[in-house]
């Protein structure tokens, strides 16, 4: 499969089909519309196709994803399989909406406010604080790894919020080497004067 290969239809939950430009008036009631909307592309008649703000995760073979995952073609299949191919971007794995992925790397600690998308018209908090030390134990020592929080998932209707941190181990062809990797979590941050941040 190319980049420009698209098997399903872009933009809309599996299964769902395009609605019709014009229906009869007395048909219009039930009929599905959008729970979420860009304010600045409001849909104002049945014949507006404003781009998708839906807030729950991309699948890997929709648009824009799909666009960075690389040529599966027969060179990959004999030369690669099953690592990605050689023009994968990182992208792909980014399953937010564009609009909703940071511009600067999360860290903990910074507001967030949800407008218009709960009950009660506006939900504001702050994420907590952690600050999480990953050390790998291996048959050629122990590594301190790099944790970035990549992912911040937030359920208002269970009041529930999920924080996923993500660190990587470059193992080469020696994965079988690696013995644990023990987390240790210290809910505490103390930021210093230059902006770097410590566990307490």
């Amino acid at each position: 499969m190319r980049r420009n290969q698209r098997p399903w239809a872009e933009g809309r939950p599996a299964g769902e089909r395009a609605p019709k430009s014009h229906w009869p008036a007395n048909t219009l009631s039930g009929r599905p519309l959008p729970n979420i909307e860009d304010p600045g592309h409001l849909i104002r008649s049945w014949s507006d196709r404003p781009v998708p703000v839906g807030l729950g995760p991309i699948p890997a073979m929709w648009s824009p994803r799909l666009e960075y995952a690389g040529t599966f073609d027969d060179r990959w299949r004999n030369e690669r399989m099953p690592l990605w191919p050689q023009d994968y971007d990182p992208r792909q794995a980014q399953a937010a909406h564009p609009r909703l992925v940071s511009g600067e790397p999360l860290h903990g600690g910074e507001q967030v406010r949800l407008t218009n998308l709960t009950p009660n018209s506006d939900l504001r908090f702050r994420l907590p604080n952690a600050y999480l030390i990953l050390t790998t134990s291996t048959r050629a020592g122990r590594f301190r790894q790099k944790v970035q929080l990549d992912r911040v998932i937030i359920e208002p209707a269970a009041k529930k919020l999920v924080m996923v941190w993500r660190s990587s181990l470059n193992c080469g062809a020696r994965v079988r080497d690696v013995l644990s990797t023990v987390v240790e979590v210290k809910p505490h941050i103390r930021v210093a004067a230059d902006g770097g941040r410590s566990g307490l």
